[in-house]
């Protein structure tokens, strides 16, 4: 019995390197990397922001 996810990873897989899927996937993946990337500095940010609000310099 093949689960949905199976079927959903068989038909994500590339045919060939370069053809659209891979791209389509390449970029996709690209874009979750920024936002996660854009999460983090954000929190970072508003981290620091709330532990120090009053900057020594």
């Amino acid at each position: 019995m093949i689960s949905a996810a199976e079927k959903m990873g068989k038909n994500l897989k590339p045919e060939k390197k370069g053809d659209m899927k891979d791209l389509m996937l390449m970029s996709l993946s690209f874009a979750v990397y920024v936002y996660i990337s854009q999460l983090m500095v954000c929190a970072y940010f508003a981290w620091t922001h709330v532990t120090l609000p009053n900057p020594t310099w």
